[in-house]
């Protein structure tokens, strides 16, 4: 689907606040450091979410993408249905690189 690295991502405390975002790929592992720009005491729990949703994205895609793929639109039908399987395909290419 996409070359990003493959799950399962974790999202574990770092000891001054901040987030280590970790998954390991076939060609070793892969980080990245979640931190608030403004290290408040009541940011801590945004961060913290922001850390978890960024280490479930590649399940997150993957589930996405095979709803997605899934959905056939009959010619007449739910509007708001077809709308959303739309826009599940538009994050899917974004998230993918297939569109700017």
């Amino acid at each position: 689907m996409s070359k990003h690295t493959p799950g399962p991502w974790t999202a574990e405390t770092h000891a001054n606040g901040g987030f280590d975002v970790c998954g390991r790929g076939g060609h070793g592992a892969m980080s990245a450091y979640v931190v608030c720009a403004r290290q408040a005491h009541e940011l801590k729990h945004e961060t913290h979410a922001n850390a978890r949703l960024i280490a479930a994205a590649p399940e997150l895609l993957e589930a996405l993408d095979r709803l997605a793929s899934k959905c056939v639109f009959p010619t007449s039908g739910n509007d708001a249905f077809q709308e959303a399987v739309s826009h599940a395909r538009s994050v899917l290419a974004k998230a993918t690189g297939e569109q700017p």
